[in-house]
């Protein structure tokens, strides 16, 4: 008998927003997604318009690899010097989070490890049943700033006594700082009790020539620069997420307000372009050549081409490693300066998330069954617009 897979359902979360949110909201979703393995600068000009990019990434800019045994991030001389002030954040590594144990340090000093059922038995540590595999795993959530976590309380103490006498769990950890500043090797290795192995976050480049690019409709672009919303998609339904609301004293700006927005075009509209060109620059990421003629037929799903421009280059920078959210939200920052200068007509920052961190946005647990996906897009536009499309969980 055929045995009947369950379906992973993928949504794609939509958001159109506007100059007057972008520091509060830019920080907030590069805060909320800690964990990034990988980000991709991808602009519509020459590889010359991304030195600027290229050095928010500062030359020394450094992630470390260690085997850790867990009990060891409860060191008093860690949790004072790397926790409480300098932010280090981190995730297990090697590790199945849909079969196997896995660990997240989050940069607010909250220790979470999700567990097999097995593990959790025998550890002995208090914690919550999965939402991703009821019954199957269990999280444990143990916050090594508050003050009950201190040598002389007992909950330390059960803690510790959980991690040293009735298991000791050891995994491989890549950790990054906050704040790339606060980086010492030497300091780390010795506070942590095990060597740690200081590596360079590795960047990519890449160029496009004669390449056929979306040209965004002005239209939708009008109508989209009047609005403030969310929307979520995937291929089997469409549900709304709220989005936050406009400030009551932001106005648009007078380019904006001297726009005509086209009766005809709706939000459907608006959602519609962002999807298509998400799809088109994945392909462009993923190395899918495309053409002209392929991408406006009607089997083709990149349908954004069928209106395109001819761009003599494009350009395209990678980080690879354990990168920062500061690095992230710096970069970004550098990007929407090239589009407001009037260099580039658009600009683009995909940011990858580890597959199998605990947890991803907002801390929500992840999982396998829900796909995996763990990044986001933003797409900066002229005017002050910008789209963010990010996977969520359900």
């Amino acid at each position: 008998m055929a045995t009947k897979l369950p379906s992973f359902r993928s949504q794609l979360v939509f958001e159109n927003r506007r100059d007057e949110q972008l520091s509060a909201a830019r920080n907030k979703l590069v805060t909320e997604h800690p964990f990034n393995c990988a980000a991709e600068a991808f602009i519509p000009g020459p590889m010359s318009a991304l030195e600027r990019i290229q050095n928010q990434l500062p030359d020394d800019a450094k992630y470390f690899k260690a085997e850790v045994p867990v009990a060891n991030f409860l060191r008093v001389d860690f949790i004072a010097n790397h926790l409480k002030k300098g932010c280090l954040h981190g995730v297990s590594t090697g590790c199945g989070v849909d079969r196997e144990d896995c660990v997240a340090l989050m940069p607010n000093g909250d220790l979470i490890l999700s567990l097999t059922k097995d593990t959790y038995l025998e550890l002995g540590l208090e914690g919550k049943s999965s939402t991703v595999q009821p019954g199957a795993r269990h999280i444990v959530e143990v916050n090594l700033t508050a003050a009950h976590c201190h040598p002389d309380k007992k909950y330390y103490k059960r803690v510790l006594w959980c991690l040293t006498d009735r298991l000791q769990l050891v995994f491989p950890f890549v950790l990054a700082y906050s704040n790339p500043g606060d980086v010492n090797a030497e300091r780390l290795s010795q506070d942590l009790g095990v060597p740690c192995q200081p590596c360079d976050v590795k960047r990519t480049q890449r160029s496009w020539y004669h390449l056929a690019t979306p040209r965004l409709n002005q239209d939708v672009l009008a109508y989209a620069a009047t609005q403030t919303h969310g929307q979520a998609t995937d291929s089997t339904e469409v549900a709304a997420t709220a989005g936050d609301p406009p400030s009551s004293g932001a106005t648009p700006d007078r380019a904006v307000a001297d726009q005509t927005v086209d009766a005809s075009v709706t939000e459907d509209d608006v959602i519609h372009a962002a999807v298509e060109f998400h799809d088109w620059l994945g392909a462009m990421l993923c190395g899918i050549k495309l053409d002209e003629r392929a991408c406006s037929s009607a089997a083709s799903s990149m349908g954004a081409l069928a209106n395109s421009v001819h761009t003599n280059e494009c350009a395209s920078v990678r980080w690879t490693g354990c990168l920062s959210s500061e690095s992230v939200s710096s970069t970004l920052g550098a990007l929407r300066q090239l589009v407001s200068d009037g260099n580039l007509p658009w600009a683009s920052l995909c940011v990858w998330g580890f597959h199998d961190s605990p947890v991803s946005w907002r801390r929500v647990e992840h999982g396998y069954r829900q796909s995996a996906d763990n990044q986001y897009t933003v797409l900066l536009l002229p005017r002050g617009q910008y789209w963010v499309l990010a996977t969520s969980p359900p």
